[in-house]
């Protein structure tokens, strides 16, 4: 049970970290998250929180995101 609490905290930590270090790219993983388990629940509660303006910031995240694997996988 202990262990289960740090590694929970530890989540819970990083989550915030990340979203405050870089809101766009904590909300593209949540994104991709969503629609990889399927939870269209916690997909429309994140799109529907944010603004038009954040939505275009987590778009532009996303493309660079992309473009970074893309490099990577090329290279190899």
């Amino acid at each position: 049970m202990r262990n289960e609490m740090k590694e929970e905290l530890k989540d819970v930590l990083l989550a915030i970290v990340t979203a405050v270090l870089n809101a766009p790219h904590y909300f593209v993983a949540r994104i991709k998250k969503a629609i990889k388990d399927i939870d269209y629940r916690s997909l429309v509660r994140i799109v529907i929180s944010q603004r038009e303006i954040d939505l275009a910031c987590i778009r532009e995240e996303s493309k660079n995101i992309q473009e970074i694997y893309k490099k990577a996988c090329n290279q190899t």
